[in-house]
């Protein structure tokens, strides 16, 4: 094997791991880009190495297809709403060639407010098979980031690290302009800040509640009645100072 698929293994046997065992609050669902069957049959080997059975066991739900409907996601939603039988948590792992539109907005709403104790895995081939939207609720598992990931995580960290003050600064334009659009981009660079934190095992009380504080907010800053102030002013306020190291600024 190479050390390119080496490391690529361990980045999804890391973020699988923490996945399955953060009982509160935490990051919820991964995104894994690759051959299918491969990650596939990864993910099933991980989870058993980790005495999480996906053979009879209540607390596992496989949709596996080339296509997924939008009917298939709905099935999934109702599936969602049960309590863990065995464990702290149920996944539900979703492999698939081509999700239709459609069955991404569907599931894009169960991933918005999932329930506690839900978590899930999203096996797609590429990016490009995901909405902007399902991809920005997802911690991706993929080759290298590219250049467009790497400047918008760098771009969270920069807000981050800031001082309160200097992140009103940065705020101010989108507060004095209205700029829902430019709330939205730093709404995802602050995901793809955290989602790099989650992938690195960097997972304290913070990162959860930030990463679910989030979701609210972009659900919010969606809807045009929403106050672009007091969600950037949010924003300042609720984001944690501490939550990104040395280790991860280097890698961005």
């Amino acid at each position: 094997m190479s050390t390119k698929k080496v490391s690529l293994q361990n980045d999804r046997e890391r973020a699988i791991r923490a996945l399955i065992t953060q009982a509160s609050l935490s990051h919820h669902a991964l995104g894994l880009i690759g051959d299918v069957q491969e990650a596939l049959g990864s993910v099933k080997n991980i989870l058993s190495a980790a005495d999480f059975s996906v053979v009879g066991n209540p607390d596992f739900y496989l949709l596996s297809r080339e296509a997924i409907s939008i009917d298939e996601i709905r099935r999934l939603r109702s599936e969602t709403m049960g309590r863990p039988a065995q464990g702290a948590v149920r996944l539900f792992v979703i492999s698939g060639v081509q999700i239709g539109e459609d069955a991404q907005n569907a599931l894009l709403k169960i991933l918005e407010d999932p329930p506690r104790d839900v978590r899930f895995i999203l096996i797609v081939p590429t990016r490009e098979a995901l909405l902007q939207t399902v991809r920005s609720r997802l911690a991706l598992v993929d080759t290298p980031d590219t250049s467009e990931d790497v400047a918008l995580a760098a771009e969270g960290v920069a807000f981050l690290s800031a001082s309160p003050a200097e992140r009103l600064k940065r705020v101010a334009a989108i507060i004095e302009e209205k700029d829902r659009q430019s709330l939205n981009q730093l709404i995802l660079c602050l995901e793809h800040a955290l989602h790099e934190q989650v992938l690195r095992g960097q997972v304290d009380e913070a990162t959860q509640l930030a990463l679910h504080d989030l979701g609210r907010v972009r659900a919010m800053a969606y809807a045009r009645s929403s106050s672009i102030k007091l969600l950037a002013e949010h924003l300042v306020a609720i984001m944690p100072h501490a939550g990104i190291d040395e280790k991860t600024k280097k890698a961005l």
